[in-house]
């Protein structure tokens, strides 16, 4: 080899190290949305529906939005053609994948799935893959819990994951009064075995908790539902509303260091809500 030829080797080399992620300072960070619940839009504010992701889009490379987690009640009426044409357009306004489950007005409370297939293509009643470090399990309402074989199955998938965290996207995880719906204590019982994040709507409220499981796994609970307005809204901000919950994952050497939330309001004015850190890794 001329001496030429290995000096351009050697620069080649240098360059792509330059590139390569050293151990002082190898960090990466990334965003997932969660929203729910935004049928009152589909039925009487399409203009808002379709600005949510919109929007969303907009502020993608800013907050670098790896996935958008739609967690049911897209439509008002099951079986209106005009709503979920609006849900149609509306998800078309952004490149970032959108991954949605089913909810209660989705489905006419669990009977017919037929329109939700058809304009999500979801054909399941569940489905397992993975946004960049969580495993993303979904699972459609069920106005009382699934069936054994269901859990049995998504226990198989997530258990051959090398993936640390989990987020699990259902809509009726919790009752009115904050408790568990049986369907979210089966979840809680049975899929909860590394960190994870549930991310669920039907209640008109929003919650937000962080609690231990046997003491060895956190556990966020996350209901994003805005279709009455905002909890702290003395105003009164009616129906015309959008939000949702922003989380920003911060890996460090390719292990996740650090997670945050905050609520992130799309419609009547866009703003940040205060940033609550629901992960630290103290590990080393």
């Amino acid at each position: 080899m001329s001496v030429v030829r290995k000096f351009l080797l050697i620069i080649a080399l240098l360059i792509l190290l330059s590139q390569l992620c050293v151990p002082v300072a190898c960090s990466y960070t990334y965003s997932i949305v969660h929203i729910s619940d935004l049928q009152n839009l589909a039925s009487r504010y399409p203009d808002t529906y379709e600005y949510t992701f919109s929007y969303l889009d907009s502020i993608r490379d800013e907050y670098n939005i790896s996935a958008i987690i739609f967690t049911g009640d897209l439509v008002n009426n099951y079986n209106d053609k005009k709503q979920w044409d609006v849900y149609a357009r509306s998800i078309e306004k952004t490149d970032i994948p959108v991954y949605v489950i089913a909810g209660n007005h989705d489905t006419n409370w669990g009977t017919s799935y037929s329109n939700f297939f058809r304009y999500t293509g979801n054909d399941d009643d569940f489905y397992v893959t993975s946004i960049n470090d969580f495993n993303l399990i979904g699972i459609d309402y069920a106005e009382k819990t699934r069936s054994e074989d269901t859990f049995n199955k998504i226990r198989d998938e997530i258990t051959k994951s090398s993936l640390k965290f989990n987020i699990i996207a259902t809509h009726y995880y919790m009752e009115s009064d904050t408790d568990r719906s049986k369907l979210g204590e089966d979840i809680f019982d049975k899929l909860i075995d590394r960190p994870t994040i549930i991310m669920a709507g039907h209640v008109h409220s929003q919650i937000f908790r962080v609690i231990d499981k046997d003491g060895k796994y956190p556990v966020i609970e996350d209901i994003a539902n805005y279709q009455d307005g905002y909890d702290d809204d003395d105003d009164d901000s009616g129906r015309n509303v959008s939000a949702g919950v922003l989380y920003t994952v911060t890996t460090d050497n390719g292990m996740v260091d650090e997670i945050v939330a905050q609520e992130i309001r799309i419609i009547p004015a866009q703003e940040f809500g205060e940033i609550q850190r629901i992960y630290k890794n103290e590990t080393g």
